[in-house]
């Protein structure tokens, strides 16, 4: 690809040089790269894109392949486009850590690992924007270049994950938002972590808010239900927000919840929005199809065609058990503890199409 780049990278010390010359904008990988230690940017502003040309970065680091580690004052735009990326560690392929604002975009991109993009979720703004076909791989081992390597993924055992794991692991785990773009195709296959997207945004100095994004006609696929408990976890201090955009299709299955926006903390709110067009099909096992139990007010917005299954029901003694009743479950069971007075809403707006498919022991909408 004829691409004008003002370096060039054919091996790892060629990549570092060139994402460490803040006169460098633009990198053209010319072969494949192995990572042996991290590329580290540190107290350092970047606006750079790595064009792939189709090669591959192998990051077998502990610490990833890019290590972003910035104090507040420092801003890091990344692109990574037309590459595929492998990473063994826990903290992803891109790892962002620290107070600074790093915005990584991954554009036509292949990736595969345990955890596969990370960030810290109490100190700085974290985004993760996907364009054009996105395919991630969470697994627990990879081949490349004729070599196998094992995987790592990040565990966490605050935010009560589920009841079915203590140590739970993301394959994506970012803290403010996730933006996929208009007319983007995203796919994420999840044979090795418990979580395919978890977004915390808690205590510490940054926006204490969650928001995946998907524009319009774009496609998410997580058909994850053999492997996954959980598709999309929102945990947010003061807002949460799922929202899909006109003629955008989204395909979701998991073992437990598709969705599950039930953040242990004082104030907060959650709000998932299909707009007119779009076509949202979530086939839960055990748990909810949507489970909401922001502090303040939980809303769901139906305006285009939604299909949401739901395989059994159960009543549960906790929160955060793995089964639940209800296809949407509003979760007030906390919240009435703390007398916070949550209210939950499901609007279903003209020109919308929903369908409910409740199995043995479970309702349509049910409270807890």
């Amino acid at each position: 690809e004829d691409i004008q780049a003002d370096a060039t990278a054919a091996n790892a010390s060629e990549l570092k040089k060139a994402l460490q010359d803040t006169s460098v904008h633009t990198i053209k990988l010319t072969d494949n790269i192995t990572l042996t230690s991290a590329i580290e940017l540190t107290n350092v502003s970047r606006d750079v894109t790595i064009y792939g040309n189709g090669k591959y970065i192998n990051a077998t680091d502990g610490n990833g392949g890019i290590f972003i580690h910035n104090t507040k004052s420092y801003t890091v735009n990344l692109t990574i486009e037309k590459a595929t990326l492998y990473n063994q560690s826990q903290y992803g392929f891109v790892h962002m850590n620290d107070e600074g604002t790093d915005n990584i975009t991954y554009k036509n991109i292949t990736a595969y690992g345990g955890t596969l993009v990370w960030s810290q979720t109490h100190v700085g703004t974290k985004t993760l924007s996907l364009e054009g076909t996105v395919n991630f791989y969470s697994v627990p081992s990879y081949t490349v270049g004729g070599q196998t390597y094992s995987t790592d993924a990040f565990k966490i055992g605050t935010h009560y994950p589920n009841g079915e794991n203590k140590d739970t692991t993301p394959a994506i785990y970012v803290s403010n938002e996730i933006n996929i773009a208009d007319n983007a195709n995203i796919a994420l296959e999840n044979s090795a972590t418990k979580i395919d997207i978890w977004m915390i945004a808690d205590i510490g100095i940054h926006p204490h808010t969650t928001a995946l994004t998907i524009g319009n006609n774009a496609t998410l696929t997580m058909e994850n239900g053999n492997n996954s408990a959980l598709n999309i976890k929102l945990d947010g201090d003061t807002s949460n927000s799922f929202t899909v955009g006109e003629g955008s299709t989204v395909k979701l299955s998991a073992k437990v919840d598709n969705v599950r926006i039930l953040p242990y903390e004082d104030s907060n709110t959650a709000n998932v929005s299909f707009a007119k067009g779009s076509d949202v099909t979530l086939h839960a096992g055990t748990g909810s199809n949507l489970r909401m139990g922001a502090s303040i007010s939980n809303q769901i917005d139906f305006n285009g065609k939604a299909t949401f299954i739901k395989d059994s029901g159960a009543y549960a003694n906790t929160a955060y058990a793995d089964q639940t009743r209800g296809n949407i479950e509003f979760d007030y069971y906390w919240n009435d503890q703390q007398k916070t007075g949550s209210t939950g809403v499901a609007n279903f707006n003209p020109g919308s199409n929903v369908l409910f498919q409740a199995g043995p022991g479970a309702s349509n909408v049910n409270t807890y």
